[in-house]
């Protein structure tokens, strides 16, 4: 060949090449990590910090209401956008009423329904608790969420009492996330706590 030829043959290849060569080595977008979560491109990663005031909507295996109908109920985790409209993690969960307190992990899935709106499912175990729980118990729950900052929130528990009982109880009630859950989760304890105090 003519090294003429060659040499424009050699050009052409270059400049054929040069986007693919530069794309190799472009930096990676940075990536949006967030406190109160939102879909992408607005978030990358964003964390979990949420507090829940439920109430148990069904009986005791004994058939009688718990004194307290108050369940509070605290989640700390993460959750990684996998595209707009998706979103999972993992979180830890901490739960007390009148039956007792348990702790347990949550896989966790949520489905973006618009910029502020969320669906959020999750299913885990409860590995570890007091008063009438014995582990290991099982937990999901289902809800709605505005802003990540307030919801409505369904839950299922099942685990066997103290006394070998099974019971299966269904909660529903009010989540706060990102920084009203971490208020929410300080302040209503307390209140409720109070609340519960007999007059003398």
């Amino acid at each position: 060949m003519p090294p003429m030829k060659a040499g424009l043959l050699a050009l052409l290849l270059s400049l054929a090449l040069r986007p693919a060569v530069a794309a190799q080595t472009a930096p990676p977008p940075p990536r949006h990590e967030c406190f109160r979560g939102r879909p992408q491109p607005a978030c990358d990663q964003f964390w979990i910090t949420e507090f829940s005031l439920l109430t148990r909507i069904n009986r005791l295996p004994d058939g009688e209401y718990l004194s307290v109908p108050y369940f509070m109920r605290w989640e700390l985790g993460s959750m990684e956008n996998h595209g707009p409209r998706s979103a999972a993690g993992v979180t830890l969960v901490a739960e007390l009423d009148d039956l007792g307190s348990r702790l347990g992990v949550k896989p966790r899935y949520r489905r973006w329904l618009g910029p502020r709106a969320a669906l959020d499912l999750s299913a885990g175990v409860l590995f570890k608790g007091s008063g009438r729980f014995r582990a290991p118990g099982f937990v999901a729950q289902a809800s709605i969420t505005g802003g990540d900052y307030v919801g409505f929130v369904t839950q299922l528990e099942y685990f066997r009492s103290d006394q070998g009982r099974r019971d299966l109880g269904a909660y529903a009630g009010v989540r706060f996330g990102a920084l009203p859950g971490i208020i929410a989760g300080l302040l209503l304890p307390v209140l409720v706590i109070a609340a519960s105090i007999p007059e003398t």
